[in-house]
Parts: structure tokens; sequence; C-alpha cells
């Protein structure tokens, strides 16, 4: 950590949550990953410093539960890490497309989280980057208008899209996707797409090629 924000660099911790559904592979209950979270947000670095905020991944298990308790299990969870960390930076990563998971509690996560980070994974999602653009401009803007008109304004938060960066994409892809969320006229985020990110390293396929592209990439008001 010390090493990166002497770079100029920021540091996210960043956790898969299972919700309390358990799995052989992944035993899971609301208080020991509000546990897991807490330990990660307070993690020091020998400059005294610690994480610059948490990034959560939660999904299918989450939506397994069912609306009702996921969203009851979301702010349990929330609550927990609010309570020690109440202005911490939280980002929540979920499905890109709001409309095919109704039963995600994107509402709760939203409420306590600063920022979302769809998951905007064309090629992997069988899409290409402008028809994933474009898809999430469409279901973002009509999920966040719904919260808006239902009392739940304070949902609605910056989308920081995540592009997928494994095989088969390739360089191409990744200033594809870039360009259209720069140029993007009716983007689903107030002010425009300020940032995007990645995933995943350890699968590029074309590593120089697929870093090339990322590392030539600006996007936003103030680039880096």
């Amino acid at each position: 950590i010390s090493r990166c924000h002497a770079s100029g660099l920021k540091i996210f911790a960043w956790v898969y949550v299972y919700g309390g559904v358990a799995n052989p592979n992944n035993p899971s209950d609301i208080p020991g990953e509000i546990q897991a979270a807490l330990g990660a947000l307070a993690l020091q670095a020998p400059d005294g410093r610690g994480p610059d905020g948490l990034i959560i991944n939660a999904e299918a298990e989450y939506e397994s539960l069912g609306l009702s308790t996921a969203s009851a299990n979301a702010d349990q969870y929330f609550q927990g890490i609010r309570a020690s960390y109440p202005t911490a930076f939280l980002a929540h990563a979920p499905f890109f497309n709001p409309s095919s998971h109704p039963s995600f509690p994107y509402v709760t996560f939203g409420k306590y989280c600063n920022a979302v980070m769809p998951q905007a994974y064309y090629r992997f999602n069988g899409l290409t980057p402008a028809s994933t653009v474009a898809a999430m401009d469409t279901q973002w803007k009509s999920v966040q208008n719904s919260w808006i008109s239902s009392g739940h304004a304070d949902s609605v938060k910056p989308l920081f899209p995540i592009g997928y960066g494994a095989s088969p994409v390739s360089g191409a892809d990744v200033t594809d996707f870039v360009n259209l969320l720069n140029t993007d006229a009716s983007p689903a985020t107030t002010g425009g797409y300020q940032g995007a990110s990645f995933y995943d390293a350890d699968r590029h396929t074309d590593a120089a090629d697929i870093w090339s592209a990322i590392g030539s990439a600006a996007i936003g008001s103030n680039p880096n």
C-alpha cells in the first residue's frame, strides 16, 4: 500500500460476498463477511494509511435468496461496515443488466455505496463493446428513474463500468469500450462516465496488446 501511495496510486480492497448462502467451498454468514470487510479496511501500511476503500462483488448467491431476504441481508452487512467506517469509500460490482436480475438487491447496495461498477463484460456475455454500453445505458437509466420515483433516489450513484480484459478480447475491444464511454451522448450516469476498470489481468491471452490499450486509454474530465 505504501509503495502504491508513493507512486500516486490508490489501492482498494476487494471482497466477494455470498450474503449468508453457504456452499462447500465458501461457508458464509453475514457476521463473518462483515468481519472480513472490516479486516480489509483496517489494514495498515507503514505510512499509517490503509486501503482507500472497498469494492464489494456480489452476484448469484445474493440473487438466489429472493429480493426480500437478499435486501435484508445486504442491509445487515452494510450496517455492520458503516458502524465502524461511516465515511469509507465503498463500491459494488453487480451484474451490468439489472432488468435481467430482478431478485438482486440493487437498491440496498446502492443506498450504502458511493459508486457502482457494473460488470460490463462484452465478449464474455456474447456482446460487442457497443451493444454492451447501449444495453447498460438503457437499463441503468430505467432502473434509476424507477428508484427516484419510488423514493429511493439515494440509491442512485455514479457508474464506473468494468470492461472485459480476458480471452477472447483484443486491445481494439478495450479501446472501443473506453471510446464509447467517453463519447456516450446519453450516459446512464450524471456527468458522463468518469472512469473504467477491466477484468482480469491474469487471463490476458495477448498481454502486450491488452496492456498497451489499457495504458493508452484516458477517460473522464481528469484522465489518468
